[in-house]
């Protein structure tokens, strides 16, 4: 039987694999599939450009037009978020893949670049939301999303839900309980992000912040120049990222920070893939009010960000910390573990 030949599309702006591709390329790879991702990152010529910024860049048709030439040669194609969504039109068995409302995100970029849009958004949401509802209904086969939430937005019996899996579940954790304490941020480190928060977190209870991401924003990288307690290190890959925090494990007992602001609907309702990396390294988090974050702090993962007697005891008491810490875990594996993933992600593909 000739094998599977499965192809990934996307343009996330990295020069390394998402985490969720080299899950999935490493499951079709175990059940005899042939895998090639496909990740362009080049600027559009001034056709495109132009041609991008009309249709308000919901859309990348410098990447969908390349990438259409490439498509047919395979049996199963999965497409990875709505810039490049167009592209079921050209192929027949088609996985449309979503980690977020990329329209309320790409319609918060605009409202902050142009104030008088907000007089059109709504209509502009209501069109778009149209398009990426009626492409699903009529050219994918399924729709694999990361979170409920999105379930309900397509309201369709082709959507599953698939949970981000942390690449780092299968680390040891090795904190030792007379270890310092630190806090630890993962991802872009940005104001809408939690940024200035993280590092007020970090100077109110004197403890060392560690960022491994990157800075966007001028403010921010301005505002940890020179500051001794806080450690920043560029976007690693994968591996490197793995070495960096087994390594740190040796040095500090770790309390990570999420505090993201629900400034639109993504990011009030969404997963954040930080706290689930926090879940899966044992490591407790100090976190907001956001709905998810809430709902693992509330399930006993981690702190709210203004209960200062909750942080001073998880710092301080380290029966309590063991405690959110082995919580952690457990909460990972009940709703996140790769395993669960898996088994609906291959049946997915052999239907």
């Amino acid at each position: 039987m000739t094998a599977l030949r499965v192809a990934f599309f996307t343009s996330f702006y990295t020069n390394t694999r998402h985490p969720r591709i080299e899950l999935e390329e490493q499951i079709l790879q175990e059940n005899g599939c042939q895998t090639t991702v496909f990740q362009d990152n080049s600027n559009p010529n001034l056709w495109f450009l132009i041609i991008n910024i009309l249709s308000l860049k919901f859309f990348k048709w410098d990447k969908i037009f390349r990438f259409k030439k490439k498509i047919k040669s395979f049996d199963i194609v999965i497409i990875y978020d709505l810039s490049l969504l167009p592209l079921v039109l050209f192929k027949q068995k088609v996985i449309y893949e979503t980690l977020d409302f990329n329209i309320d995100l790409v319609l918060y970029a605009i409202r902050r670049k142009l104030g008088f849009f907000k007089f059109i958004e709504q209509f502009v949401k209501f069109i778009t939301t149209a398009i990426e509802k009626k492409l699903v209904a009529n050219y994918v086969t399924f729709v694999i999303v990361n979170g409920y939430e999105l379930k309900k937005y397509f309201n369709s019996e082709k959507c599953f839900v698939g949970l981000y899996s942390s690449p780092f579940e299968n680390m040891e954790c090795r904190q030792a309980p007379n270890l310092p304490k630190a806090f630890i941020y993962l991802g872009l480190f940005t104001t809408d992000k939690g940024a200035l928060d993280a590092v007020a977190l970090s100077a109110k209870y004197k403890l060392p912040l560690f960022i491994f991401g990157n800075i966007t924003e001028k403010e921010v990288a301005e505002m940890i120049i020179g500051k001794e307690n806080i450690h920043f290190y560029d976007r690693l890959s994968k591996d490197e990222l793995k070495k960096a925090l087994s390594n740190l494990q040796f040095s500090h007992q770790l309390i990570g920070v999420s505090l993201i602001h629900p400034i639109h609907f993504s990011y009030a309702v969404q997963e954040a893939n930080k706290e689930i990396d926090y879940l899966s390294l044992g490591i407790p988090f100090v976190g907001n009010k956001r709905t998810k974050t809430e709902e693992k702090i509330k399930a006993g993962c981690g702190i709210m960000y203004d209960d200062d007697k909750g942080i001073n005891q998880l710092v301080t008491d380290q029966s309590f910390y063991n405690q959110i810490q082995k919580r952690s875990l457990q909460f990972y594996q009940q709703y996140y573990h790769s395993g669960i993933f898996r088994k609906q992600f291959i049946e997915l593909i052999n239907e």
